[in-house]
C-alpha cells in the first residue's frame, strides 16, 4: 500500500494538498506511484494502473508547488471507503507528508455520513504508521505485488467519539 517513512507530523511550510481533478494532476499521481512502487519496490508496472483508477478520488501533496506525495480513496462496500496507493517520494519522506495526506482524506471521508469505516491494505513495515492513526489489523498476511500486506480498518465512529 505505502512507502511513507513518516515519523514527523508537521509538513513543510510551503505544503498543500490538492485534489488531482485534471488529467495533468492525475498523471502526476501516477508518476509518483510509479517512482515509489514500480522503480522503488519492483512492483510490476502493469499492476499500478487498475480498474479503480477512474472511480477513485486522487490527491497530490505539493511542497513548494512540486508534487511529492499522493493518495487515493474510493467507496468500497456499503458504509466503507478504501484508501489506496499512499506514496511519498523518497526525497520528501520524514517530513509528515504521508501523515498529512492521510489526515486530509480521513477528514474528507469522515464528513460523509454514509461512511462509517475506512479500510486499507498496508505493507507490513508501514503497519505502525497506520496504527498510530487508529487503524487496526484484521485478518492474516497476504502477498500483493510480492510484498507482505495486512488488511486494516478504522472505525470512524470511534475516531469521532460517536461509537
Amino acid at each position: 500500500m505505502s512507502s511513507v517513512n513518516d515519523t514527523a507530523h508537521s509538513a513543510p511550510a510551503d505544503f498543500e494538498i490538492i485534489e488531482a481533478d485534471t488529467r495533468l494532476r492525475h498523471a502526476q499521481c501516477v508518476q509518483i506511484r510509479t517512482r515509489v512502487f514500480v522503480f522503488g519496490q519492483n512492483i510490476p508496472a502493469e499492476r499500478e494502473i487498475d480498474e479503480h483508477e477512474d472511480t477513485c478520488r486522487h490527491y497530490l501533496a505539493l511542497a513548494g508547488g512540486v508534487p511529492v506525495g499522493t493518495v487515493r480513496w474510493r467507496p468500497y462496500t456499503s458504509g466503507t471507503a478504501k484508501v489506496e496507493r499512499l506514496a511519498v517520494l523518497e526525497e520528501a519522506r520524514g517530513r509528515g507528508i504521508g501523515w498529512r495526506l492521510m489526515a486530509h482524506i480521513l477528514a474528507e471521508i469522515g464528513d460523509r455520513t454514509e461512511i462509517t469505516h475506512v479500510r486499507l491494505a498496508a505493507q507490513d513495515p508501514i503497519i505502525p504508521f497506520y496504527q498510530a492513526m487508529g487503524f487496526e489489523v484484521i485478518g492474516n498476511a497476504f502477498e500483493d505485488g510480492c510484498l507482505s500486506h495486512h488488511n486494516m480498518i478504522l472505525d470512524l465512529r470511534d475516531r469521532l467519539g460517536g461509537g
